[in-house]
């Protein structure tokens, strides 16, 4: 007995069946895909936050008032944002305090879009105008804040899609902001992370 063979009527039919399942299918999957970028770029920006937010904090327990510069954007100058401290490397026998020989800079540029990080230490160029002592802490002026982020110094990247970082010093009372977005499929807007911190720096260290 002979098989009948497909018409092309049938075959038209059958294609246009298989199209119509397949694309309900992916729109079915388009949602649940979508959620689960946002969710990843969520979890990956909350990541690089709190490493940032951290490591700063760590430097600021480790400084005082009168180590601790924090510079707001200057239209003539570099226009970043950003905080710069001299930690204590330790005590002398007589109970005196040692501070470190270089200076850790934080710094925002929003042409960047990123958080960095630079260390600078006595004698290292750029030549700079503040003077490091080990037994009495300095404070790192505009000029040479600008310096720093002019120069060729290298860097570390500590977060990336960075929209928005806030730096503000009232007394010993330190608030930090940090702001980043990243665009994810199926959002039209970019999605947003922020992260707050707020930290009372000590008198002295101990």
């Amino acid at each position: 007995m002979r098989r009948r063979a497909f018409t092309l009527a049938e075959i038209l039919i059958a294609s246009a069946v298989m199209l119509l399942v397949g694309t309900l299918g992916i729109s079915l999957l388009q949602p649940a895909m979508a959620s689960g970028a946002r969710h990843s770029a969520r979890a990956e920006m909350q990541q690089q936050a709190s490493i940032a937010m951290d490591k700063i904090c760590i430097d600021l327990e480790r400084t005082v008032g009168g180590a601790l510069s924090v510079f707001q954007p200057v239209p003539i100058a570099t226009g970043a944002t950003g905080l710069a401290m001299q930690r204590l490397a330790g005590f002398e026998s007589t109970g005196d305090q040692l501070w470190e020989e270089q200076v850790r800079v934080y710094s925002w540029n929003p042409a960047l879009q990123q958080l960095e990080f630079r260390q600078w230490s006595q004698g290292s160029p750029p030549p700079l105008e503040i003077l490091l002592l080990v037994n009495q802490p300095a404070r790192l002026g505009r000029s040479d804040f600008d310096a720093l982020l002019r120069g060729k110094r290298p860097s570390a990247v500590l977060a990336q899609g960075v929209s928005n970082f806030t730096v503000s010093q009232e007394g010993l009372l330190v608030r930090l902001g940090l702001q980043l977005k990243r665009l994810t499929p199926g959002k039209m807007q970019p999605e947003l992370f922020e992260l707050q911190r707020a930290l009372t720096l000590p008198n002295s260290v101990t």
